[in-house]
This record gives C-alpha cells, structure tokens and sequence, in this order.
C-alpha cells in the first residue's frame, strides 16, 4: 500500500470511526462494528504474502482503538487483531506490544487480557536472548508480569491466579532481575490488602442496599474507598449529608486530584491526608503519605500562598517524604550485605551533577560536584563497604551518613585531606578528624568500608581504606551536621558522590544491624 494510499484510508477511517462512536451502532454487538470498519480491508491483508499491508492495517487499527476508547469489547478487537498482524513481522514487534500496552490501559479484566499476551510475547524473547540481554529482557518480563499479578487481582477474579503470577515474578526475579524484588514485595502486600477491602467493601454496599439509612456503614465505606482502596472518586460516590463535615468537605477536594486544586486547597487537603495516614496501618499510609506529598507540592508552588505557608508546605512535603519512606520498601535482614550499585535509579536519585551509569557500576563526572541518594532508611548501627577507583582530577569522593536524627559527610581523598564534616560546626580542616596527605592514586581499586554505631546520644564512625584505618571519629550524635550541598534531604538516606573528579562506583553495598532498616527500591 502506498504512502499516500495509506494515509488517505486512514483519515476515511478515522471520519469513519469518530461518526459511529458517536452513534448508536455501538450498542450491538462490537465484533460486528469492527467486520463493518475492517472487515474488507483485513481479508485483503490475509490474501497477500506481503507483511507490509499487515503492518499498514495495524497502524490504522490502532488508531481506531486509541479513538474507542470508551467501547472497551471493541478496543479489544481492533488491539487484539492489530497484535495478530505485527507479533510475527521482522522489526515490526514494536507495533504489536503498542497494541497490548493500550490494551492494558483499560479495564482490570481487558488489561489483563493485553497483559497476558505481553507476558507471553516476553516469556519467549527472555528466552531467546544471550549475554547482557538476558538481564534486560528479564527485568522487562518480571515488569510485565508484576503488572499482570496486579490486574488479574483488580479484575475480581480467584486471587489464586494472581499470587500464582506473582510468584513466577519472584522466581525470575532472583536471578534475572535482583532490583525488582522490593517492587514485587510491595506489589504482593498491596494485592493482600486490597483484596481483603474489596471483599468488606462489597459487604458494606451490599447493608447500603438493604438499609440505605445506615450511616455508620456508609462512613465505614467511604473510608475503606479512600484511605484502603485509595480510590477517592469511588469514596464520593458514597457521600451525604449523614457524614462528618470532613468527610463530606475533603473527599470531593481529593477526587479532583491534587493539579487541580488551589494552593491553600492543596495545603488543607495534605494535612488531611497526614492525619488519615497517621492513624492508618502502615500497609496503607504510603498511599496516603504519597497523596500528601503531591498535594505539598502543589501547595510550594509560588502562586498564591504567602511566604512563610509556601516553607510551610515545604517542610510538611519533606515530613511526608520521610514517612513514606519508613512504610515504604523491603525489610534488610540484619548482618548481610546488601547491593545497591544496581538499585540506583539515575532517574530518580541524582540530586546535584553529572552521573553516568556502566556495565558494572556508576561514574560521576569532573565537571562539578556530584552526589546521588541510595534508595535506602537506615536507623541504628551499619556498615557501608564502597569498590571505588578514581580515574581522573584529584578532588575527593564523598559519602553522606545518616547517624541517629543528624547526617555527617565523610571526605576522603580531597587533595590529600579526608576526615568529617561537619563537627561541632567545624569544617573538616578544624576538627580533630583530618587526615593530610594520604591519596589514593587514579586508576588504583580500593575498597573503602565506613562503620557507624549509635548507642543512644553517643556514636562513633570508623573509615578504613584497604582495611587501613584513615578517620575515626566518637562524641556526641548533636555535634554532627552537613556542608551545604550534601545532605540527603531525607531521615535515614546516604549520599555518595564526588568534587572535582571523575569517581567510579564497582559496588555499594550496606549491613545492617537494626531490623526496622529498608530497602526502598
């Protein structure tokens, strides 16, 4: 077909199309829509050798779908046959997991469809690759199969298919996949907790149907809609006047989403959704605590509030932050070494300078000073082992510890100076930590190990370079504070990154001691 053929059927298409949705036709039966659009053009493709009318059909298919969006049995169709005729096309498999993707964008059964397919199609090119591969389209599959775990458990169905699912995740993820499992943790315990709403929710619906007057059960729904299933357009729809003025004032606030709300709207509505986190379990509040951030933010943004709301908004984004962060992740067992050089999202994590990301491992750059947060909340005692080699500049390679509520930043090598800063408010050339004139020369390996223990008020940090000792440091956790530019911004968190220099990260790895210690990612 040619080009300008090709582009001339899809715009009678799409006239088509758009004149049919908005008609009654739909109302019928929705295979008998797609034989009156398709029918023709489709057995034409299939009567040829030639792929490429395939391909050009496929397009025009998922053009229609992308306009059917509100007729979920024909999307199905026009995605599921666009699927058929791209999946087996050379260099055309892009065309075929667009189609499953949109798919999945529907409702829980129809994604689960797409999503079913895809993992299918995945399954089978993880086990076709080779080498450095094999890990990518691991990651991808176990994605996949994450996201068909989660729609088969919203679709209303057996559980069962949806726990089975995950676990073949957890398998692949133990080998292929090691940064995904966090992700599948979480996955798992969000499907437990919802099923289980969604089972009381359809008990208090059904009461609501007997006794419609029953105010009790009607704020007990609500309640499970907005805080449990984080669903708070499905909570309105349970409103009246019997509810509480919060209920009834917060609740059609938070189901315009926060983009849409005023700036002192969004402030209000994020204290709420604090204090419903705060007396919520803690298998729920990170949906609520995640809502109060985006709402903070909204609430920062500098136009409307007064000076001193908008640092107030700040301040309760960052409250939030943290607290997402103590609900959020996977528990670290205690007394094992943890990876983390794989579990750093470039994306995500970088919070000043250049980072580059290698086959085994990360790489600041010279340009300016560099540091990036690990997805970790560490409390108590710990160790960090670090595999670092400096390949040019002279400057230092630095790591952000958090030591009970206070955060200190260890230099080693900047120049020939290394020690803590900052300590009783003194830069590490004024305090009794400073070492001067041991370097690490560029392009040598070495593995630099940071022990921190807090024992109430007091702590004491050890940092030894090739099991040779270079800062040691004991007194009071108070003492201790961050030079501008390096603290985590986050309770809990570590920073690693460079000044001047160009560092390279092999391996990051993190022992704990406490149990409440977590993974975020």
């Amino acid at each position: 077909m040619s080009m300008r053929k090709s582009l001339a059927h899809t715009c009678c298409l799409t006239a088509l199309v758009t004149a049919l949705l908005a008609g009654p036709v739909l109302a019928g039966d929705a295979q008998a829509t797609f034989d009156d659009l398709f029918g023709k053009p489709l057995r034409a493709v299939k009567a040829t050798r030639d792929t490429a009318d395939d391909v050009d059909l496929a397009l025009e298919l998922l053009a229609a779908a992308r306009l059917a969006g509100e007729y979920p049995a024909l999307m199905a169709i026009l995605c599921n046959t666009a699927y058929d005729l791209t999946v087996n096309v050379d260099g055309e498999q892009a065309q075929a997991i667009a189609a499953m993707e949109l798919l999945a964008e529907g409702p829980a059964a129809q994604a689960a469809e797409g999503l079913e397919r895809l993992v299918a199609y995945r399954r089978e090119q993880h086990a076709a690759s080779k080498g450095a591969d094999k890990q990518r389209t691991g990651e991808v599959l176990v994605d996949s199969m994450v996201a068909l775990a989660e729609a088969q458990a919203a679709s209303g169905g057996d559980i069962s298919e949806a726990l089975a699912t995950m676990r073949q995740a957890e398998q692949l993820a133990e080998q292929w996949a090691p940064n995904r499992q966090t992700k599948i943790y979480e996955a798992s315990q969000r499907m437990s907790v919802r099923n289980d709403a969604a089972r009381r929710a359809r008990a208090y619906q059904e009461k609501l149907t007997t006794d419609p007057d029953d105010s009790e059960v009607r704020a007990a729904l609500v309640r499970l809609e907005l805080v449990e299933l984080d669903d708070p357009q499905a909570a309105g729809k349970y409103l009246d006047a019997s509810l509480d003025e919060f209920l009834r004032t917060y609740v059609p606030l938070a189901a315009r989403g926060s983009s849409d709300l005023s700036p002192q709207a969004a402030l209000e509505v994020g204290t709420w959704y604090m204090h419903l986190a705060d007396h919520s379990e803690t298998t729920v509040a990170a949906a609520m605590f995640r809502r109060a951030a985006k709402c903070f933010d909204r609430a920062a943004m500098p136009d409307g509030l007064a000076p001193a709301e908008q640092l107030q908004a700040k301040l309760a984004g960052r409250d939030a932050r943290n607290k997402l962060a103590g609900v959020s992740g996977m528990p670290m067992t205690p007394g094992e070494y943890h990876e983390f050089v794989e579990l750093v999202d470039l994306s995500e994590d970088v919070l000043t300078g250049g980072w580059r990301a290698l086959d085994d491992g990360l790489q600041t750059r010279a340009a300016a000073p560099a540091a990036v947060r690990l997805p970790v909340k560490l409390t108590g005692s710990y160790s960090i082992q670090l595999k670092i080699a400096r390949t040019r500049g002279a400057g230092m390679v630095g790591v952000t510890l958090p030591v009970g509520q206070r955060e200190v930043l260890l230099r080693i090598d900047s120049a020939g100076l290394s020690g803590l800063e900052l300590v009783d408010g003194e830069t590490v050339v004024k305090n009794d930590t400073a070492l001067v004139g041991r370097k690490i020369d560029n392009g040598e390996d070495k593995t630099l190990t940071i022990d921190v223990s807090v024992e109430g008020k007091r702590a004491s940090i050890t940092a030894r370079v090739g099991g040779r000792t270079w800062v040691t440091w004991r007194g009071e956790v108070e003492s201790l504070s961050v030079p501008f530019g390096w603290s985590a911004q986050q309770t809990g968190a570590v920073v690693i990154g460079s000044e001047a220099s160009v560092w390279v990260f092999n391996s990051i790895r993190v022992k704990t001691i406490d149990a409440a210690c977590r993974r975020l990612r």
